[in-house]
């Protein structure tokens, strides 16, 4: 039998300098409140994470599946010169960050 959930798209992680920066595995699993969203800039050499930052909070409908409500981040860039992050989710919504520290840009 085929499973009624969805595959939450994959971003392709992107590095520079030895820092790889990603769409964060198991958030839930350090303190955040949806799966979906949350961008992590991880060392290359030691794993150690540097920072993880949520693009957006979920308004989750209680009546709904939670799984079919989250939202992923389908892709990321990167903007070596600037030092800029861009993360496009599934509903095509852009968020750029500072890559230094993950804090948002306009």
């Amino acid at each position: 039998m085929e499973s009624a959930k969805r595959r939450a798209p994959t971003a392709r992680p992107v590095s520079h300098a030895g820092i790889r920066y990603e769409q964060m595995r198991r958030p839930m699993e350090h303190g955040f409140k949806q799966a979906g969203g949350v961008i992590a800039a991880v060392d290359e050499a030691t794993g150690k994470q540097l920072w993880m930052v949520q693009l957006y909070e979920i308004q989750f409908d209680e009546k709904e599946e939670r799984d079919a409500q989250e939202v992923y981040v389908a892709s990321l860039s990167l903007d070596t010169k600037a030092g800029v992050l861009t993360a496009i989710d599934e509903r095509k919504r852009t968020w750029k960050l500072r890559v230094s520290d993950g804090k948002p840009l306009p």
